[in-house]
């Protein structure tokens, strides 16, 4: 999702959301250029689509690749050198945990091959 990076422009957006009864799993947000682009992975991504649309916002869709993977070190770079064997390019990666000592995150990652990606990543 591309919006202006200002004050409640991603309030309005996690609104719009709401509205339409999404939930976001994951989300990463970069600003640039006076623009903020959102990545976000979300449970109904046709209810995400129409929010999107009732505010006017700019948006792609892609499939990703999620994993839950072990919270611990080495995880990533286990995955990453899977994927690096295997010829899938990663072309961005997010992951988040909640709190000390949980045991798992949820891994998100732009692959070239999402096909070939989910059969390297367990």
């Amino acid at each position: 999702v591309t919006m202006e990076n200002r004050p409640g422009m991603l309030a309005r957006m996690c609104t719009a959301l709401t509205a339409h009864s999404v939930n976001i799993l994951a989300l990463m947000s970069v600003g640039q250029d006076g623009k903020s682009v959102v990545r976000m992975v979300v449970d109904k991504p046709s209810a995400a689509v129409k929010a999107l649309d009732s505010i006017g916002y700019q948006y792609s869709q892609d499939d990703v690749l999620t994993s839950t993977v072990a919270n611990r070190p080495g995880t990533l770079a286990k995955v990453a050198k899977a994927l690096g064997d295997g010829g899938v390019n990663i072309n961005y990666a997010y992951l988040g945990a909640e709190g000390e000592g949980q045991r798992h995150l949820l891994l998100v990652l732009s692959v070239t091959d999402l096909g070939k990606g989910q059969g390297l990543v367990k």
